[in-house]
């Protein structure tokens, strides 16, 4: 999606031009609307549990009936959607900040929202009840009686634009990522020439078994090599050198700058897989 912003407006990856969403539209019943907000916040927590978001709020945003130029003039749509909505938040037993003047132009929502590191609230998720698109667009459907009724369409937005939950997440972890989300998740480092064939059959059973492994075999000391893989916040750096290829083990460090005890090179793969597997 593209969107007009003033240069002063663009913020970083947080407010930008161009954005790729998130998004779904769920078209139901006036009967399972409340079914499937539900369905929809419990899926969104789900996703922040994974992403280790832990300090969000809910807030139901509310449109103003006086405003006839930027709501549509519907108060019983208005009060329908906003109830249904307020039914869902109660079953879950959220709490939340009622917002008037923040709805859509079409109908209510519910924004959940974050603060950024510098203390600004953002609406990273956000599920909207739209009663008036659905009558716009003449979409109908037959109900249990053989007549046509407008269907509902629940906007579903999960974590919003890619690049806003991205710059979130960077701040959130100073790039410091957990093991399943970092760019590079394990960095093998050589100690000489001769051990590069050692490692580089350990990083073809990572790359086979998907993790994001790099084989750092460029002709720098082991030492440079550790100090950028620990600056560049990889979590697992691996060093092999002629005793390790004795002993038929790696030496494992972590970016905190902890020495695992040596182990063969199939441990520290179940270990990492572990890792990814279980969101760590």
């Amino acid at each position: 999606m593209w969107r007009y912003e003033k240069s002063g407006e663009l913020s970083g990856l947080s407010r930008v031009r161009r954005m790729d969403l998130n998004d779904a539209h769920i078209f139901c019943t006036p009967d399972q609307i409340k079914g499937e907000i539900i369905g929809v916040v419990r899926l969104i927590e789900h996703i922040y549990d994974v992403l280790g978001i832990t300090e969000h709020w809910y807030r139901l945003s509310l449109g103003d009936p006086n405003d006839k130029d930027k709501y549509v003039d519907n108060p019983p749509m208005w009060e329908m959607g906003e109830r249904y909505l307020k039914e869902a938040l109660a079953e879950l037993g959220a709490e939340y900040d009622e917002a008037p003047g923040e709805a859509a132009f079409y109908g209510p929502k519910i924004d959940i929202q974050l603060r950024d590191p510098l203390g600004h609230s953002e609406t990273i998720s956000t599920i909207q009840v739209d009663f008036h698109l659905p009558t716009q667009f003449q979409l109908e459907y037959v109900g249990e009686d053989s007549k046509l009724h407008h269907p509902v369409m629940i906007h579903r937005g999960v974590i919003g634009t890619l690049v806003r939950i991205i710059a979130f997440l960077i701040e959130k972890y100073a790039g410091a990522f957990p093991v399943w989300l970092s760019p590079v998740q394990a960095q093998l480092i050589p100690i000489t020439d001769k051990n590069v064939p050692y490692l580089a059959d350990l990083n073809e059973r990572l790359l086979d078994a998907g993790v994001r492994s790099v084989l750092d075999d460029r002709n720098e000391k082991m030492q440079r090599k550790i100090a950028e893989a620990q600056t560049q916040k990889v979590p697992y750096m691996v060093v092999a050198g002629g005793r390790d290829e004795e002993a038929g083990t790696v030496s494992v460090r972590l970016r905190s700058g902890e020495q695992l005890p040596p182990m063969p090179p199939a441990d520290f793969v179940h270990r990492i897989l572990d890792d990814i597997r279980n969101h760590k």
